[in-house]
C-alpha cells in the first residue's frame, strides 16, 4: 500500500485566470462566462480546496486493474466505483461527444495576426500558460485594445492550459487546439470534456503506474474532478467533507461543493457508506 502521506502535485491550478480576467476586461470575460467553458471559470471562482489525502489515499491508492484506457475503477469499501466519460460529463456538464470528423482550420491570415499579438519567442509555435501570464502582466494596456474576439481567444487558451487540460506551465498548447481557437463557434462546440477526461485518465494511469510509491508525484489534467467524483458518488463523503453549497442543485455538480478542509478522519467517512448507484 502506498504511503498515505504521499502528496500529489497538480498542474490544474487556475491561478492565472484572475490575471487574464483583469487584462481582457469585463466584456470579453462575461462572454466567456456565458460560453460552454464558463463552468470551468465558475469552478475557479468557488475557491475549491484540494485534498491530496482524499484523492491519493482513498481513490488512487485503491485502483483496480483496468485494461480499458478510458476508465478508472476504485475499490471503495469492497465495492467497485467507476470513473469514465459518463461520470466526467455528469459532473462537469462539458461536451463529451465524439469530436467532428473534420476540423476547419481556415482564417490563416487572422491566425498570423493573433499569433503576433501574443509576442511569443521566435520559433515558438504556440503559447504556454507562462507566456499568457507574462503577456497579461506586462501588456494589459495593449490587450485592452484588441478586438473582443481576440481577447476571448486569449481567455480560452488560458482555460485549456491552466485548468481544463492542466498543461505544464512552460509547455505550449497543442498546435491543433491553438489553431482551433481562431474559429470561436467551432471551438465552443468542440468536445473539450471528452478531451479533458481522456487526458486526465491517461495521466493518472501514467503517474500511478510508476510514481505512486514515491513521496510525492505530479498529475496533469483536471484532477479536481476526481475529488468531486468522491463527493457525488459516496454521499457520506460529500456531506461530511465536500462542504456542499446550499441551494445548488440546479448547478452542474462541479459547482456544488467547496471542499473545505475539516478535521474529520477521512477513513471513517469512507467506511460509513458504500458507492452509490445514483446521483445526488
Amino acid at each position: 500500500m502506498p504511503d498515505p502521506q504521499t502528496k500529489i502535485n497538480y498542474i490544474s491550478t487556475f491561478n492565472v485566470l484572475p490575471i487574464v480576467e483583469t487584462a481582457v476586461g469585463p466584456d470579453a470575460w462575461f462572454r466567456v462566462l456565458d460560453s460552454p467553458l464558463g463552468v470551468v471559470v465558475r469552478f475557479k471562482q468557488l475557491n475549491f480546496q484540494w485534498s491530496a489525502k482524499l484523492v491519493h489515499h482513498h481513490l488512487l491508492s485503491n485502483q483496480l486493474v483496468c485494461e480499458n484506457e478510458h476508465e478508472l475503477w476504485f475499490l471503495i469499501r469492497g465495492q467497485p466505483g467507476q470513473f469514465s466519460l459518463f461520470e466526467f460529463e455528469d459532473i462537469t456538464a462539458l461536451n463529451c461527444y465524439e469530436p467532428p470528423s473534420g476540423i476547419n482550420f481556415e482564417q490563416f491570415e487572422e491566425h498570423i495576426h493573433f499569433h503576433s499579438l501574443l509576442k511569443l519567442r521566435v520559433k515558438c509555435l504556440s503559447p504556454s500558460i507562462e507566456d499568457i501570464k507574462k503577456l497579461c502582466q506586462n501588456s494589459a494596456a495593449e490587450i485592452s485594445k484588441w478586438s473582443v474576439d481576440d481577447r476571448v481567444r486569449l481567455c480560452y487558451l488560458a482555460i485549456l492550459s491552466n485548468g481544463l487540460l492542466g498543461i505544464d506551465r512552460r509547455t505550449g498548447i497543442l498546435i491543433d487546439h491553438y489553431r482551433l481557437v481562431m474559429n470561436l463557434d467551432s471551438f465552443e462546440r468542440y468536445p473539450w470534456g471528452r478531451i479533458a477526461c481522456k487526458d486526465l485518465i491517461s495521466k493518472v494511469k501514467q503517474a500511478t503506474n510508476f510514481k505512486i510509491y514515491q513521496g510525492s508525484y505530479a498529475i496533469n489534467g483536471f484532477v479536481q474532478v476526481l475529488q468531486i467524483w468522491a463527493y457525488v458518488y459516496i454521499p457520506s463523503v460529500g456531506r461530511s467533507l465536500g462542504y456542499p453549497l446550499p441551494n445548488a442543485t440546479d448547478r452542474p455538480k462541479l459547482l456544488r461543493f467547496q471542499g473545505k478542509v475539516r478535521r474529520l478522519p477521512t477513513a471513517n467517512v469512507f467506511q460509513s457508506e458504500s458507492v452509490c448507484d445514483h446521483y445526488l
